[in-house]
């Protein structure tokens, strides 16, 4: 009986080492194999501009002022471009030269937004408040 719970130990040890190997191997492709960074920084007022409701770019304060162009439809409703209220960004994405960023994940916090949702006219994705424009 002994030998073959030395043999389960064996297969459990050899298993978890495997799984750990698998680990670290998806773990350094992520980080030497691609191009992908990730950063924060301050949203630079007065930067966001819309394509339309699925293209924008703004610059953030961060290596010296890096462009950031998102393609997506869904927008985080905290990201506002107006005087006065610093918005916070983290970026993942890969580099599309010198100081531009493509983005493949965003997110944003500001000090509180409380206004209402954009109406007509717009893309809802650079609504500023009427009372700022």
């Amino acid at each position: 009986m002994p030998l073959k719970r030395a043999s389960n130990t064996k297969l459990s040890i050899a298993f978890a080492a495997s799984v750990l190997v698998a680990v670290w191997a998806g773990v350094a492709w992520r980080l030497w194999f691609t191009e992908r960074v990730t950063f924060e920084g301050q949203l630079r007022q007065g930067s966001l501009r819309c394509d339309d409701e699925c293209h924008f770019d703004f610059v953030v304060e961060a290596y010296g002022g890096t462009r950031v162009r998102v393609e997506t439809c869904i927008m985080p409703d905290t990201l506002r471009d107006w005087p006065g209220h610093p918005v916070h960004t983290m970026i993942a994405g890969n580099w599309e030269g010198e100081r531009r960023l493509k983005a493949s994940a965003l997110f944003v916090k500001n000090d509180g937004w409380n206004g209402s949702k954009p109406s007509g006219g717009r893309p809802t994705s650079c609504f500023v408040p009427p009372e700022h424009r």
